[in-house]
């Protein structure tokens, strides 16, 4: 088991947020000076009530909200040591394509009202600050699973025969390889949610963020997925930063908790668990502790 000392010795920062704030007015401020630091191989959880800033903290980072005030510092992620100050909106930098971002459901947008066009061309423009929505809809319709991999590993990949090697590995690694020729509409819930996290690596993120991974999912397809995202971050190694409300992800996912109220951290906590979790082990008396101090947290 990995003690904080152990953890805080093998530490290497890749994203550095200074004194971030943001609001829609003066008067409403959302973020509120949030400082934190993001660790190479590292899950970290925000946690919190709904409507505490959490999400709003994610765009920022992943540069699709613009900052009021506040600097990004982030790692170079072409295996250089040198840190480099970004533009919090700019979506072209090189670091944003770095990123995938694994969305809530958003259907109060009305995307499924949009065309195909609009569908391919924020699946292209994108590319830079990739955003994978948990509902799907991030997928085109019309296309299957596989056919939806391909296209967005054409979007970083010129060599074809490359990207049909690439897109059958996904497949694989997500277990959706029985199902990549359904179309989304056709998927399970979890099924939706792996094909989200597949579209994602394949621009090969340096930071994997997850917006509510489990929101909407029953407890049995939220204990697969969950072992699921254990299985990428032992196979693969990818830094998580992961925002939710649910006190069993939060404790399954997390190496360190940040809980999050009012669009300010307040508290740290490290979760010296070992790896993998399961997900039923959250309610045994190892977990006692930290689940009352989430529980008491949320009221």
């Amino acid at each position: 088991m990995q003690t904080k000392q152990m953890i805080q010795q093998k530490r290497k920062i890749i994203v550095s947020c200074e004194n971030l704030k943001f609001g829609y007015s003066s008067k409403q401020p959302i973020l509120n000076g949030i400082s934190l630091n993001l660790y190479q191989g590292e899950s970290t959880v925000l946690f919190g009530k709904s409507g505490s800033g959490k999400t709003t903290l994610l765009r920022c980072i992943s540069g699709y909200s613009k900052l009021d005030s506040g600097k990004l510092i982030v790692n170079n992620l072409l295996e250089t040591e040198d840190l480099r100050v970004l533009p919090s909106a700019n979506e072209n930098s090189q670091y944003a394509h770095k990123i995938a971002q694994f969305w809530k459901q958003m259907q109060t947008q009305k995307r499924t009202k949009w065309s195909w066009w609009d569908y391919l061309f924020r699946g292209t423009r994108s590319l830079n600050g990739y955003m994978v929505f948990a509902d799907g809809s991030n997928a085109l319709p019309q296309l299957t699973v596989e056919e939806n991999l391909y296209l967005v590993l054409a979007t970083i990949c010129y060599d074809p025969e490359l990207r049909r090697k690439t897109t059958k590995l996904l497949l694989k690694l997500t277990g959706l390889t029985e199902v990549s020729q359904h179309k989304p509409s056709a998927l399970s819930s979890g099924q939706l949610r792996r094909l989200c996290l597949a579209q994602g690596l394949g621009i090969n993120p340096g930071l994997l963020i997850l917006d509510e991974p489990t929101n909407g999912l029953d407890f049995s397809t939220k204990g697969s997925f969950l072992a699921f995202l254990g299985f990428l971050r032992q196979t693969v190694g990818i830094t998580v930063l992961s925002v939710t409300h649910d006190l069993e992800a939060a404790l399954f996912l997390a190496d360190r908790l940040l809980l999050f109220r009012d669009g300010q951290i307040v508290k740290e906590i490290f979760v010296d668990k070992p790896h993998p979790r399961k997900l039923q082990d959250i309610d045994t008396p190892e977990y006692t502790s930290l689940r009352r101090i989430l529980t008491d947290f949320l009221q």
